[in-house]
């Protein structure tokens, strides 16, 4: 198993700090305007080693020119806003993967801010599929190595759960559902098929409230797994309830 790095400019980067690489790139304009005004620039530039979850300039105006404003007007705000984007120690997309196990497909990082941030790695139907979100949003560049660091870039602007109910944000059902790490309400079970660490078709049973019930063994191809849950579908409906309390 392996996790896929977009290269494109970034593999030049490495020499540079996390501050100067989102200088120099062009798309983190309002990013660094915010670290600037909030006086933590410095410490992107500073010894780290940090990870920074970098929202893009496109991240910032699908918020709007108001909420933007605001935000960056109310320094209390901007500082839990940013810090939210930071953690210590560096957390590469294969260290990440590494934390996720068979029965939790989320790792949480804490942040600079104090809340976490939860990680889910999605392998899709195969291993060059994989694809990481951070509390739903997606992780558009992942691995920018700097040289105190490494930056994620993310399309959507981060909040903590505790300014949910700011009257500047507010605690809406759409940003409940864009930015917490949300399970799912449906009552219906669901089966999720992905690829383990070494490359097989595994699944997982989930209950309608996003709890683990099963875990499925390896198989080598696809097919052989949708087999296995039919084959427990098909068994389920008439299995036998034994008590041994």
């Amino acid at each position: 198993m392996y996790v896929m790095i977009h290269i494109r400019q970034w593999d030049t980067m490495k020499d540079k700090t996390i501050l100067d690489t989102i200088v120099e790139s062009g798309e983190f304009i309002t990013l660094t305007r915010a670290l600037g005004l909030a006086n933590m620039a410095k410490i992107l530039n500073g010894k780290g080693p940090f990870t920074l979850f970098a929202p893009t300039d496109e991240a910032f105006e699908a918020l709007g020119g108001d909420l933007v404003e605001e935000i960056l007007d109310d320094p209390e705000m901007l500082d839990e806003v940013l810090l939210y984007h930071i953690a210590s120690d560096t957390y590469t997309s294969k260290t990440m993967w590494d934390h996720i196990s068979e029965l939790e497909d989320t790792v949480s990082i804490t942040t600079a801010q104090g809340e976490p941030l939860m990680v889910r790695v999605n392998t899709g139907l195969g291993v060059e599929d994989i694809v990481i979100t951070v509390n739903g949003a997606t992780v558009e560049e992942e691995d920018i190595r700097c040289s105190n660091g490494i930056i994620h870039v993310v399309n959507t602007v981060l909040f903590p759960p505790s300014l949910y109910n700011h009257p500047c944000i507010g605690a809406s059902k759409e940003t409940r559902e864009k930015e917490g790490p949300q399970r799912t309400s449906s009552a219906t079970p669901k089966f999720e098929i992905y690829n383990d660490k070494i490359g097989r078709f595994r699944f997982r049973l989930k209950s309608g409230e996003g709890m683990v019930i099963a875990v499925g063994e390896g198989f080598a191809t696809k097919q052989e797994c949708l087999d296995a849950i039919e084959r427990i579908k098909t068994n389920a409906n008439s299995a036998d309830i034994i008590d041994l309390t």
